[in-house]
Order: C-alpha cells, then structure tokens, then sequence
C-alpha cells in the first residue's frame, strides 16, 4: 500500500461533486464524500480502508420489507476518489425471503439485479411498502424510552451565544426565506429542499436529503415504480398531507397528485404521493392551504408471563374470583404483529387472534397482545395496525369499534398532530368515545428526559431563543451524537394551527463542523401552522445544538420534543418533563398511562423518561388537562417473537397492563358503562407520589383486585373496605386516602365493618359502637401508624370489638397498636398482632373488656400496659413475649400494671415456662410496692391456638426477644 496516498479535490464520477478533505482531532486525516458518506483514513503513516455503511435497523422477513427498502453499499478504494455502487439506497441487511420463499443474502453483488426487480411495484402498493419502511424505522431508531440522558452539557467560553458567523447562517436563511414564492410558503422546508438545493445546510445536498426520506417513507425515485395502465413517472414521489381551506374537497387536487392514499372530507384533509416536479404548480392552487411531508408514526418505544400480571394483581382476581376476561374483546393498535404465530406456538398467544390488518409490520403489537394475554386469557384479542398517516390511524380505531372491542389500547404517537389542542386524532378519538361505550387506554408517552416548555425569552441582542430564561445552564438545548446516529426535533408554538402568523425557525447546529446541518424555516404568515421539524442522521460524532430562532411576530410558549435514535443522548440542560403529553393521550376521557418498572423495589417509583402532565390546551379556550391518569408495569418478559426485546420497557408496555385491568374488570361487571369501568379504575388506584392526582403518577397504580372488590358485592359486612376506599352493598364506591376511618365516620351504630386484605397506613379513632373486623386475618391486613404520635386504633366508645389486624409503628410515647381509652368499657379485642409500637395493647381506666387471643410482641417498652384503674378485664390466650429491649428494667416489660388495682392474666403464654423469667419481665407490685398484683400463673407453656400465628420473620425476632431475657435475668443474679 503507498503510505504516500493522499485525498485529493476530485470530482465524484457520478454526481459531479467535489470530495472533502477535513483533519482529524487526533492528528489523522480523511476524505470524506459528500454524496456517499464513505471515507479512508489516513493516520500514523497508514493508509486504511475503510467502508461506510448504515447498520441494519430490523431484520424484516417480508417481500413487502423488501420491496420497500434499498441496499446502499459504498466502498472506498486506495488513492481513489469515494465511489458509489449504488443499486439500492438505504440500510443493509443480512437477508431477505423472496416471493417463492428462497433467501437472498443482500450483502451478495450477484442477488443486486434480483433485488432491484423485485423493488419495482405498482403505485397502490407505496402506501403499504412505505408504511413499513416508516413504522420499522421508528421502532428500531426511535423508541422514545430508551434512548439513554447524557450529563449536563458546559458550551465552551461559557454562556454565549453562537459567533458572528454562526449568526450569519440564519441570516443567510432568513434571507431566502423572505423570497419565496406565494406557493413556496405553502411547503414544508424539506420539501422545500428538493425543489431548490439553495434550501439545503451546508454540508448536505439533495442526495443525502432524497436516503432519509426514503428511509422515511417519504420519497421514492421514480425508477423504482413501474408503469401501470401505460402510465408512468416523470419525477420522483412524495408522501405529503394535503391541507386545504374549506369548503374545498379533495377531489379538486386529483388532476396535481400521483396517488391519494387516505381522505378525510371533514377535515379537508388529503394523503398523497405527488411527484416532485407537481409539488410547487399543487400548492399554487387556492384552495391549498398547505403541503407537508408525512411523519412516520413513533411505537412509544405461554413460555413466559408479565410481571405486572402479580404486581397488578391481576393474577389475584383470577385466583381468587374466577375471572379471566372472558366475554371481553381487546383490540390492539401498534406497529405489526409479524411473528405472532410464533407467541402462539409457546401458548402466549390464543390460536383464534383476530388480526384485521397487519401491512405495517414489526411486533410490537405482538408483545402488547401477549400482556394482555397473560392476565386475561379468556379474552377475544384483535389487532389493526398504526397505519402509515394519522387519517389511517383513525380507520384502525374504527375498525376495531367495529369489531365490537369494548376496551382498545395503542401505544402509537403522532409527532406532528398539534400540542396545543386537539388534532384530527384526538379529536375523532373524543368523538368515538362519546357515541361509544369503550375503555380507551394509550401510552403517554417517553417524553420525560426529552422535552422543553417555555415561554420566548431572546437571547440580548439577538432572536435566538434562550431556553435557560437568563440562567446558566446555556442558551440552547444539546445533543451528543455518534456518527451514524440519528435525531427528530420538532417544534410548535401556541398558535392555532391554520391561523398562525408568528414565524418561528428551528435549526441544529454542530460544533464539529461549526455549521447548520439541517434546518426548518417554513412560513407562518396567517394562516398556517405553527410547526417547525428536523430530521437529522449525523455525519461525525460530536455535540449539536438545538436553535429556536423568531423570525417575525410575538413572543410565545414555545413546545420542543426531541426523538433520539441509537447513539444520539440528549444532554439535561434546560430539559423539563412537564407538560410532555400530548395528541390523543390528552383526550381527557381517554386513559394516559405513565411507567413503573417492575424492578423497582416496592413498584412506586415512576420511570424517569415518563412523560407528566398536566397537558397545557390553547384552543379552542384554554385549559389544564390533568394528565397521565394511571401508572402501568414496564420491564416486563414477553416472549420475544420477531426478535422484539425482552424485557419490553416504556409506556407502550404500560397501557397494555392498564387495558388488560379494564377488560378482567368489565368482563366480572357487564352491566358497567365504560365511563363507569375508568372511574372505578381511578378511584381504586394505589396512590403514589403526592397525595391524591397528581401530574406525575396521576390516580396512582392500578390495582386488579381493589379495582374488583371496589364494585363487588359486600356481603362480609355492613360496610367493606379496601386499600383506596369504601362501600356498602350495592352503593357506590367511595375512594378515600384513609378508608378504614372514613367507613368508621359513615358508619350507623352496631354497623360492622369489614376490612379486606392489604396495608393500610392510618390512624384509626373509633367512638362508636362498631364491629371492625378483617376478612382475611392479620397476617394479609396490617395498619400502619400514619403519624407515629398517635395509636393506631384508638377506641373511645364501648361495646366496640376489634380483631384480625397487624398494628404497627405507634413509636411515640406511650403510644400503642391498639388503646383503649378513659372510660370504656365492654369491648373486645382478639386475633390481632401488635408489634413494632411503643406499647402493644393500652388499656387507660378501660373495665370489664375481653382481650384475648392476640400476640403482643416486639413492641419498643411494654407489651401490655394498663394504667389508671383498669378492671375487670379478661386478658387471657394472648401470646405476650420479646417486648421491650432488655426486659426487666424500669422502661421494658412484656405487662406493665401502671396502677393500684390488681390484676388478674392468666392463662397467656409468655415465650418461657421459667416462672422467674416471666415474673422478670412484669412489673407489679414486686417492683413497686404501690403497685397492684399482677396475678399470671397458671400460665400456657406453648403459643395460644386461638391467637394468629405472625409470620416466620416475626418469630425469628421473638427468639432475639427472649435470649436477651435470659441474658439480663443472668446479669442481674450475678
């Protein structure tokens, strides 16, 4: 090899444009081809080569997949100019399955001739084949969730703007931007820039420009698309919406357009391939408002069985109650359910799948369907696919309320529909809702780590935005980006979309090249949209900035999301995660579910790129839409199929659980509207974060089984309980943070209350005659002490009977598990397990009361501790042991007789049949001699029977208890 080679400005033998030559960082040099992106380095007297190429996104087994994508393969040669073999134009990949099942192995020159026919199809298919290119992309680059936050970004010099000749830039594009045509202004910049490469940053050119969008699903050559009907393209294609003003009909623009894919007359909204060459002579009509290239839509990113399916407990209400779904249809919108055969051949799907179209492709809808699968396997489950444009979208809701689905769920968002109000999704999604009884449930979105709000504050001197607002983390927002790497930006502000005429620009800018790389300037001049968008696959690694410019009008609240491929983190400057929802997880009917991971100790703890509300509405009136609404499990197992990662993290994890809980829910209760099914749903949700809603966990975590037992039957008691609320039988549910109190304040009389399994934290003051009782026994129903200066329960009224409860954490003073106060007289309190208090069971001047069969034990000073002339107490079957640290001294006892009166306790079991031990550990009248006698031989020499049985940890402590007994009765003798 001659280490002498070098690059040299040679012209590009196909396209006529230059080569590159930049220096490295590290001292090394390359040559870079504009056109091709493909390079050889030269460094430390080598020279290498090297070949450029775009990785592999999916793996895709269809011939659809391969119609629908094009093998670029560029090599660089020694002391030669970067030339192009270029019969495909888009990502390698291994191999493709053709039409008669063989595979083709792409990477092969010999199979280029064979895939370059089979990529020629007629123009009714571009629909389906660019649907799959888009959604493919999307799901393998642009899964929100998992793009990793970078540390805070420190621009170099500090605080400053961009220098004078990066300020010229935009000048430079403001000036082009101020000579367009009347029906330029219509277009969209990318558009824009395959008319005129006059429009195209630097460094960029039409060639570039033309692999993205293909890779998009926005742009076919025309030598890709055969004749049909003797007809044939002049120009290239490309995927646009058609906005036009009303009245106008889309038949109007039939004559301008190749193919009109989707219509929606209400909205005077067509879908259409137009050749480019049509574009400009299209959008001169009057009665086009505007032209914009479709955006792809974003999947917010048997054998085995979701977590979620315990952790929601959803697995529980099948247990216990029997209910599995059935009768319930669930319909799925995602991507594709490509390999779902194969989920049904390991049993983690039904055989009978309801699949009423499948075009995109991908398995995301695979792996959402077996969530849902895995807690209600007695449920119909159809699928329809995301649609390759938002009027598409609509027809997949449609036809899934069609089939008859009672509860739908997707995990699809659409990054152009309006932040600011309600798009066409939204709203037809409220519109279907209110002529229709369903549960809809949709991921809210990754947006947590990766988004900004905020009102236009410009930078001195300047019209760049200032995204820190005057403070120091800034001017902009940041990316770090490795080559190859990939972004979406998009900007909106709070206009009216088709009445905006506020001008605002979006760019990015990269500091490597000190340059803009891809830019956004399209026209708002009174009647368009307030919209800006990127699309951006970086050439070098290095850091960008994220640049809002005003180009004319007045200062708004200005909306940034930002869509990070593999290889592109997003650094933390000035990034907020309020206000990340939007679309059609914003209709206020509809349930917006935000992440938790499984993983997470305890599951209360939201994922940090989670998108929160609350969801700032402009038009037409403003509003706060109080979003998301639930929390759902992600970090889930599914199966796999298609090669989907396992385990599945994000919101489209989520919504999926939340839907599965709807469905189990409607299937137990079908004379329930679905309006009814959502608000049980809310109320019955473990509340997490902040107390009540709130916009980061919004109700809480759904739970299956109090959502179940919520609106079940109670026929355990006048009142039942549950951990989120209360009920009568055959009344409504009442949701409350402390619902043991708030059944005791609506409680009659003589009413018994009925609590159900789970954990509750609050104090309890009973001053009423009452039965409080748990369903399930202590060892599933534990109240903890809300405040530790208070006694859990603490009863005031007679003929009040407690039992089956672990009462926990009154650590305060003199503060119990269970007291009864001045007075009271003819109670019961038995089965119950009082540990980890202060006190056990206190009884204060409290006579003639029945405490029996409970374990006092590991309580910090004293087990029982009665006080004040309590008499006439039976205390008798209790299991009293470990109580206090050393028991014994002037603090710690497992019984504590605080008065005169004597008394009698016999018949308990004190952990020990050494009467000495026992006699150590009560204080009477042998320790005081103002004390009454506390009488407890005969004593059990084994654990009460009647008495619950604490779980295997507790007793472990009950052991540690009496061991430092022994230990301080032997210290004390010596």
């Amino acid at each position: 090899m001659n280490v002498k080679a070098r690059c040299q400005r040679t012209e590009h033998p196909e396209s006529g444009i230059n080569n590159l030559h930049k220096v490295y960082k590290e001292g090394g040099s390359r040559c870079v081809c504009p056109l091709t992106r493909c390079w050889h380095l030269r460094r430390r007297g080598e020279v290498r080569q090297v070949k450029y190429s775009m990785k592999p996104i999916v793996p895709i087994g269809t011939t659809a997949a391969a119609q629908s994508l094009r093998l670029r393969r560029h090599l660089c040669e020694h002391e030669q100019a970067c030339r192009i073999d270029r019969p495909m134009r888009s990502p390698e990949f291994a191999s493709q399955r053709s039409e008669e099942g063989k595979t083709m192995n792409m990477d092969k020159p010999e199979n280029t001739q064979q895939y370059r026919t089979i990529r020629k199809t007629a123009p009714n298919a571009l629909l389906r084949t660019s649907a799959i290119t888009m959604v493919l992309l999307c799901a393998a680059v642009f899964i929100c969730g998992t793009a990793s936050a970078a540390d805070i970004y420190v621009p170099e010099g500090g605080n400053q703007t961009l220098s004078k000749a990066e300020t010229e830039g935009i000048v430079q594009f403001e000036h082009v931007k101020s000579n367009l045509t009347d029906a330029q202004k219509k277009l969209s910049t990318d558009i824009l820039q395959l008319l005129d490469s006059t429009f195209i940053p630097e460094g960029q050119n039409r060639e570039i420009l033309e692999v993205q969008m293909e890779n998009s699903g926005q742009f076919l050559p025309a030598s890709s698309v055969s004749p049909i009907s003797g007809g044939s393209v002049a120009d290239d294609l490309v995927y646009v919406y058609i906005h036009l003003k009303p009245p106008a009909e889309t038949q109007t623009i039939e004559p301008y357009v190749w193919e009109i894919t989707d219509r929606d007359e209400e909205n005077h909204l067509a879908v259409a391939w137009v050749e480019v060459k049509e574009l400009e002579t299209l959008a001169s009509l009057d009665g086009v408002r505007t032209i914009r290239t479709v955006m792809p839509p974003m999947v917010i990113a048997g054998s085995v069985t979701t977590e979620g399916d315990a952790i929601h407990r959803s697995s529980d209400v099948r247990t216990t109650y029997s209910q599995n779904g059935s009768g319930v249809k669930v319909g799925i919108i995602s991507d594709g359910v490509n390999s779902w055969t194969a989920a049904r051949d390991s049993g983690d799907l039904p055989a009978d799948l309801n699949v009423l179209n499948n075009t995109v492709g991908g398995d995301e809808g695979t792996a959402m369907l077996e969530i849902v699968h895995d807690m209600v396997p007695g449920a119909d489950l159809y699928f329809h696919d995301c649609g390759a444009n938002t009027v598409a979208f609509n027809a997949a809701i449609d036809a899934l309320v069609a089939a008859g689905c009672n509860v739908i769920c997707d995990d699809i968002g659409w990054i152009t529909e309006p932040f600011f109000e309600d798009g066409i999704i939204a709203s037809h999604l409220t519109s279907v809702l209110a002529s229709n009884d369903i549960v809809y449930a949709s991921s809210a979105g990754n947006a947590g780590q990766k988004h900004y709000q905020g009102d236009y504050y410009n930078i001195s001197s300047s019209t760049q935005h200032d995204f820190s607002r005057g403070g120091t983390t800034g001017y902009y927002l940041y990316l770090r980006m490795q080559a190859g790497s990939s972004v979406r930006v998009v900007l909106q502000w709070n206009d009216q979309f088709g009445s905006s005429g506020n001008n605002y620009d979006l760019y990015l800018y990269s500091y490597s090249s000190s340059s803009y790389v891809a830019v956004s300037t399209a026209t708002q001049d009174g009647d368009d949209d307030p919209l800006e968008w990127i699309s951006y696959t970086a050439g070098d690694t290095g850091d960008y900035a994220i640049v809002v410019n005003k180009y004319s009008g007045v200062g708004k609240t200005l909306e940034v999301f930002i869509y990070p491929g593999s290889g592109c983190s997003v650094y933390t400057n000035n990034i907020n995660a309020t206000d990340s929802i939007f679309g059609h997880a914003a209709v206020p009917d509809a349930i917006a579910a935000g992440a938790i991971a499984a993983s997470d100790p305890g599951n209360d703890d939201i994922e940090p790129f989670s998108s929160q509300g609350p969801v700032t509405i402009t038009y037409p009136s403003p509003v706060s839409r109080a979003k998301p609404d639930l929390c759902g499990i992600d970090g889930v197992t599914v199966t796999g199929a298609g090669g989907f990662p396992s385990p599945f993290y994000g919101t489209s994890a989520a919504a999926p659980h939340i839907a599965a809980i709807a469905a189990q829910l409607w299937s137990a209760y079908p004379n329930k509207t679905g309006d009814e099914i959502r608000t049980v749903l809310y109320d019955s949700a473990v509340d997490l974060g902040s107390a009540g809603y709130d916009n980061i966990y919004g109700y809480g975590r759904a739970d299956a089984l109090d959502a179940f037992e919520a609106v079940a039957p109670c026929t355990c008691g006048d009142i039942c309980v549950n951990t989120t609320g209360w009920w009568r039988n055959n009344s409504a549910f009442n949701p409350n943070g402390t619902p043991i109190q708030a059944a005791v304040v609506n409680a009659a009389e003589g009413d018994t209350i009925c609590v159900k399994e789970g954990t509750y934290t609050e104090n309890v003051d009973v001053n009423k005659r009452l039965t409080i009782w748990s369903e399930n026994g202590s060892a599933s129903t534990i109240v903890n002490a809300s405040s530790s200066s208070d006694h859990v329960f603490d009863i005031t009224a007679d003929y009040v009977n407690v039992g089956g409860f672990t009462v926990e954490k009154a650590t305060g003073n003199g503060k119990a598990g269970i007291h009864l106060g001045s007075g009271v007289n003819n109670c019961s309190i038995s089965n119950n397990s009082a540990s980890n208090n202060n006190v056990g069971i206190y009884l204060n001047n409290a006579n003639n009361n029945n405490v029996s069969c409970n374990w006092v034990h590991n309580n910090n000073q004293r087990g029982f501790y009665l006080y004040n002339g309590s008499t006439g107490n039976t205390i008798a079957q209790n299991n009293v042991m470990s109580n206090g640290v050393t028991s014994g001294d002037s603090w710690h006892y497992n019984f504590y007789n605080d008065q005169g009166d004597d008394v009698t306790a016999t018949d308990n079991h004190w952990g020990t049949d050494n009467t000495t031990l026992i006699a150590e550990s009560i204080y009477d009248k042998s320790d005081d001699g103002s004390k009454g006698t506390v009488t407890y031989d005969p004593f059990n020499n084994s654990a009460s029977p009647c008495a619950p049985i604490p779980e295997a940890a507790t007793i472990v402590l009950f052991s540690i208890g009496l061991l430092m007994l022994v230990g301080y009765v032997l210290r004390k003798k010596n």
